[in-house]
């Protein structure tokens, strides 16, 4: 009884010991659920009544938006660089897209990505519609900050998006203009043209290699332990569990 201890004793430290040594064995990868499409646009005014009019402060930056929820039916704007002002938009109604857009969107919604947790996702373009306010990016919270009511609306072209909201009961619209849409997977930022001129689909994306590591992943805290360690642990929970069936 005493070399059974002995002997288990040893068989945990050495798992212990290949746990410490390897960070990973700690930690499992969550992978993206779909390759969503990255738009950065820049402002080019604002009107209230359709008059142009000054941006009001409460309007803060907003330069980038993607669709990164909801397998892309919804959209998060945000400014990029420190994530301010950063709301979810949940598609609620689709457009008809023009000829070009309509090419881009079939062309890219047949292929799919590997992930580094090995398993495929489909490639998500953002469609043209309306997508009213969902929630909050940072709190969660279903109240809009700073605007009420605010709504994005993605014409059929996408080439501009406007977000409209409204301050004090006045109506304001933001229109921002697409300067490149595109899909970051691939390592590489090649802005599509998508105008209601190019009716032919764009080249297809290119083929996406298995990922490696978690350059597309977040890390959870469940158990990710390569074969000889889960070998390993079978053999520990084995002598643990003959030990409480003798007693």
């Amino acid at each position: 009884m005493h070399s059974m201890r002995v002997t288990t004793s040893i068989l945990v430290g050495g798992l212990a010991a290949i746990v410490l040594a390897c960070p990973r064995l700690a930690e499992a990868m969550s992978c993206i659920d779909h390759a969503w499409e990255t738009m950065d646009v820049t402002l080019e005014g604002v009107t209230s009544g359709g008059e142009p009019v000054d941006p009001p402060p409460e309007l803060k930056p907003l330069d980038q938006l993607l669709n990164s929820s909801s397998q892309g039916k919804s959209i998060l704007f945000w400014e990029k660089e420190n994530m301010g002002f950063a709301k979810f938009y949940a598609l609620a109604e689709t457009v008809e897209p023009t000829p070009g857009v309509a090419s881009y969107i079939d062309a890219y919604s047949e292929w799919t990505l590997e992930t580094g947790c090995h398993y495929e996702v489909s490639y998500t373009p953002i469609l043209p519609g309306r997508y009213p306010f969902q929630e909050e990016h940072g709190s969660g919270g279903t109240t809009s900050a700073g605007v009420d009511d605010p709504v994005l609306i993605m014409p059929p072209d996408r080439e501009t998006v406007t977000l409209e909201f409204k301050l004090a009961g006045v109506q304001y619209a933001a229109r921002y203009k697409v300067t490149c849409a595109y899909f970051e997977w691939d390592g590489s930022k090649s802005c599509a043209i998508t105008s209601s001129a190019n009716s032919t689909p764009p080249p297809p994306p290119p083929v996406q290699p298995a990922r490696s590591g978690c350059a597309n992943c977040s890390v959870t805290g469940a158990p990710d332990l390569p074969a000889g360690s889960l070998a390993l642990l079978v053999i520990v929970l084995s002598f643990a569990a003959r030990r409480r069936s003798r007693r």
